[in-house]
């Protein structure tokens, strides 16, 4: 039976919700023989949309790569707050919580393509804000003063930072204006969400403009704790980000940030019992996680003659503190995991640009990288004794830091040719230098206290590795591009961030893939129909992967390379205007992941078997209308739904459980807005889940109980949101 806790405000919020549904309908009726759509109507469902995917401005559909953008306007409109929310829209990209001790977003990681399913220590797509990369932890970090989300398939690393493997999502954020502007938002929903933000942006002298956005949320969620009596889901938040721009077009010009981000709630922990179809859990555990970042970064451009030369300095930081009930039960009192991690990060790129106009023009850069990675893990559990007898008071307790040092020359030349045709030839070679140090033990009281320990020790590991992309594209006419490319990518070896006792000198090899797409972008219709669609196909080689083995009797994380991985798939998207006031959009996404040869530590073949984390198939459709209906009134409209295929979710803790992996069902999700806007004013009313379908995003096993009744089938999922009715309003000052 599905449950889910009750909230008083849901009611009231919802009739009126309802209300601002039906007033702007009736409105709409009343003014049937309104004008059509205005050409400034039109433009909001096929504007160009400027991407800076190549480091240099140019439009969405003349890039010769893979590349989806999404504007600012149409995240606020939605509602979307961070990137996970965007999973099934945009193709080919999901997240992984392989390698994690717990599930949290701050042990979340993107994968694309099937590329970076099996985290180990870094993840394999790069998230970028302003092109400046940003620290792994924070994943999780929400969308603020964006002004569009460019998320790039396949190796990137010609054109961003490390870890680029599988691809990069860069946040390009809104620059300070030259007139004053602001604006004020507020979001309510039946969970007893707030969300509240406000920016303002103006120039502060002749040569220096400023802006600055902030934001606070808090919500009681959908996850109610039987136990305890509380909102399990609920958390509160708040975030800020400032910046300032100096100088004039043509001259030498400076861009700085600030940011901060804090937020906190117990989360889900492993999830409802699976099965259950319910939104109740039952932990005895009632702690906040934490989380924590802050950080800034300066672009200072100067022209050089014709050439530009331009720096990115970026600094960041990043603190996590997390709980997890480690039996996912209130059965057992007081067992939990807690991971402590704290990221510090420091970037610096020279990057020195030809003028693009001609029809050769390079880009050649430098990348400069210091990071520490430092991360505890805390088990205790002192009530197991339905499970082994000896496992009570048992304490494990690993600390550790990463040191990682990266240094990288890339450059890359593009040339137009005959009618149409362009080469574009690039490489990076990069080297990087990771130390460990750490230190750990086991403690049962029972056996006599520790029985297990690792004295503080360190080592160190180096890899560096040359990256070379070609891409070749041909415009048979200015709608069409057609394109090819080859390109390899790598993400070096290292240490594990998630230590156990035998980790502690243990390093794994580098992984490296080759990657090869065909891909075609066209605009058709007079421009009303715009259509991109590309093939891919990755072999990898020493996939890194985390396997956990029995030594001495207990369970322990080691880390594997498989010899030999591949990826293949389709990515569609289309976008169409129908007529004055209507627009269809449509995304999908189709990839076969999988081990060719791997037999991992406990000598299980798992040759042939898909990756874990990596749905076959993605995706999404939205139908959007807009109608002129009063003087300045524009009424507007959505439908929306996405599709995330079937996938297979945490691998089972002990090496060996019948099933190495728990199955996550397929689900369908819609969504549905409806409201009015004018051109300072904007109010609509959503419904989330329109259809109140019941559907999973994550399965895992209680730890280390899999296999050994009368625990063995107890698994945990983490359900998606139940439908939910809120409003929105948004102010331009």
């Amino acid at each position: 039976m599905r449950t889910m806790a009750s909230h008083p405000a849901s009611m009231p919020l919802g009739r009126l919700a309802l209300a601002t549904l039906i007033l702007p309908v009736s409105v709409c009726a009343q003014a049937q023989d309104a004008t059509e759509a205005t050409p400034e109507v039109q433009d909001r469902f096929v504007h160009e949309i400027t991407v800076t995917a190549r480091r240099r401005e140019e439009n969405l559909y003349d890039v010769p790569v893979a590349v989806t953008a999404i504007g600012g306007a149409d995240l606020e409109a939605r509602g979307i707050q961070v990137v996970s929310e965007t999973f099934g829209e945009i193709p080919s990209l999901f997240f992984t919580t392989a390698g994690a001790p717990i599930h949290d977003a701050s042990t979340s990681f993107l994968v694309m393509r099937g590329v970076g399913a099996t985290y180990v220590a870094d993840p394999a797509v790069g998230i970028f804000v302003d092109g400046i990369y940003q620290p792994t932890i924070s994943f999780g970090q929400e969308i603020l003063a964006v002004d569009r989300v460019e998320v790039l398939r396949g190796p990137q690393g010609t054109q961003f930072g490390r870890n680029t493997q599988g691809g990069a999502v860069n946040f390009v954020t809104r620059r300070p204006s030259r007139v004053w502007e602001g604006r004020v938002a507020a979001e309510l929903d039946e969970l007893s969400t707030l969300n509240a933000s406000l920016y303002a942006s103006g120039p502060l002298s002749d040569s220096l403009a400023g802006n600055f956005a902030a934001s606070v949320s808090s919500s009681d969620g959908y996850v109610h704790n039987t136990f305890t009596g509380k909102d399990q889901t609920r958390n509160r938040g708040g975030k800020a980000r400032a910046g300032l721009q100096w100088g004039e077009p043509g001259g030498v010009r400076a861009y700085a940030t600030a940011f901060y981000e804090e937020r906190r709630g117990p989360g889900m922990s492993l999830g409802v019992l699976q099965g259950c179809e319910c939104y109740d859990v039952e932990l005895d555990v009632d702690r906040d996680n934490e989380f924590e970042s802050y950080g800034a970064s300066l672009e200072v451009t100067i022209p050089i003659g014709d050439l530009t030369l331009q720096s990115l300095t970026g600094y960041s930081r990043a603190d996590a503190d997390a709980v997890e009930d480690v039996d996912g039960t209130a059965l057992f009192r007081g067992n939990i995991d807690r991971t402590i991690q704290t990221q510090r990060f420091a970037s610096q790129e020279f990057r020195l640009q030809s003028p693009t106009e001609g029809a050769l023009d390079w880009m050649a850069g430098l990348y400069f990288e210091d990071s520490r990675r430092a991360l505890t893990v805390d088990r205790q559990w002192p009530d197991f004794i339905g499970y082994v007898d000896f496992l009570d008071d048992t304490v494990i307790f690993a600390t550790g830091s990463v040191d990682t040092t990266a240094y990288a020359v890339y450059g890359e030349i593009n040339y137009a040719f005959g009618s149409g045709w362009e080469l574009d030839v690039g490489g990076r070679y990069a080297r990087e230098e990771a130390q460990r140090d750490g230190h750990g033990f086991i403690n049962i009281p029972p056996l006599g206290g520790i029985v297990a320990s690792a004295e503080s020790q360190r080592a160190r590991v180096d890899y560096s590795t040359f990256t070379p992309r070609i891409a070749l594209s041909y415009r048979p006419s200015s709608d069409t591009i057609i394109y090819g490319s080859f390109a390899t990518g790598f993400k070096a070896g290292g240490f594990s961030a998630f230590p156990g006792l035998n980790q502690l000198d243990d390093a794994f090899e580098a992984e490296k893939s080759l990657a090869y797409e065909i891909g075609t972008k066209a605009l058709l219709l007079d421009g009303t129909l715009s259509l991109a669609a590309a093939l891919f196909y990755t072999e990898i080689k020493d996939q890194q992967v985390e396997v956990t083995v029995l030594i001495d009797g207990l369970p322990r994380s080691v880390f594997d390379n498989a010899a030999e991985s591949e990826s293949r798939g389709v990515e569609l998207e289309a976008s169409w205007r129908i007529g004055n006031n209507w627009r269809l959009k449509a995304s999908g996404s189709y990839t076969d992941a999988r081990y060719k040869r791997y037999i991992n530590a406990n000598g299980v073949d798992l040759s042939d078997t898909p990756f874990p984390f990596v749905p076959e198939w993605l995706a999404s459709a939205s139908l959007d209308y807009r109608r002129l209906i009063g003087d300045g009134v524009t009424f507007t409209g959505e439908l929306s739904g996405r599709y995330i295929g079937r996938q297979r979710s945490n691998p089972a803790t002990l090496p060996d459980a019948d099933n190495i992996y728990l199955p996550v069902p397929s689900s369908t999700v819609l969504d549905a807005r409806i409201g009015i806007e004018t051109d300072r004013m904007r109010m609509f009313a959503f419904v989330r889940n329109l259809t109140d379908r019941y559907y999973i995003t994550h399965a895992a096993y209680a730890k280390f109980t899999q296999g050994l009744p009368p625990y063995n089938e107890r698994a945990y999922e983490q359900p998606g949101s139940p439908r939910v009715v809120g409003l929105r309003f948004e102010w331009s000052l």
